[in-house]
């Protein structure tokens, strides 16, 4: 008998404990969720400074290449949600959260009236503008860049992350005509496979400390680092 109370005993001990680690769990989600949901909110009181709310959220994975000798990929999922700002009735801004974590890193405007894209990587506050985005190819075809219908679109494809450029922001190059074995590098800024700026010529420091055209031997790819 006494055995039998003590196994008992110990059963209940073992059973408080687990709902206790289970309750603190769900406490540390919620503190979090609200915690990231605070700093969504008193973001966009800053930034819109007038009334604004989230609409749509729509989920986003992307492709991380952690190894290009075993060519293995880490899938990332991210979460991409409307912003309507005053009566709008179409979504302006976007935020970019991390699914896994509900941390907010990322943020865009739409400014559709002066033809601007506004981006800010959240950790650093660095902020990016993109004018005369009207005159960008992909601007019309994308019902002036409306993220959630790119992502919708069934021939999206999931974009493959580069350190250290946010979530899907990337810069790519292009290369214009060999001539005497070498051709110059021209690079352009991206986001989910649609280009936000001009292509413009890359520029690098040479050996005396000027800035010069980048330059590469035909058909090699310029590496930047």
């Amino acid at each position: 008998m006494k055995h039998l109370k003590l196994a008992l005993y110990s059963l209940i001990s073992l059973f408080v404990s687990a709902s206790i680690l289970v309750s603190c769990s769900n406490d540390n989600d919620t503190t979090t969720n609200e915690t990231s949901n605070k700093n969504v909110e008193t973001f966009l009181k800053s930034f819109y400074k007038q009334k604004s709310e989230l609409g749509k959220p729509i989920e986003i994975k992307s492709k991380k290449e952690t190894s290009t000798l075993n060519r293995t990929v880490e899938m990332q999922s991210y979460l991409i949600t409307e912003v309507f700002v005053g009566e709008d009735t179409r979504a302006r801004g976007y935020i970019i959260t991390e699914k896994s974590t509900n941390d907010f890193i990322f943020f865009l405007d739409v400014d559709r009236i002066d033809y601007k894209l506004t981006t800010v990587k959240v950790e650093t506050n660095e902020t990016k503008q993109f004018n005369e985005i009207n005159e960008l190819e992909k601007y019309l075809s994308t019902d002036e860049f409306d993220f959630i219908k790119v992502i919708e679109d069934p021939d999206f494809e999931e974009p493959i992350v580069t350190d250290p450029e946010p979530v899907t922001f990337r810069i790519r190059y292009s290369y214009g005509a060999c001539v005497n074995g070498v051709q110059g590098v021209y690079q352009a800024t991206y986001f989910l496979g649609i280009r936000f700026t001009k292509w413009t010529a890359t520029v690098e420091e040479n050996s005396n400390g000027n800035l010069v055209h980048a330059t590469v031997p035909c058909g090699t790819e310029y590496n930047p680092n």
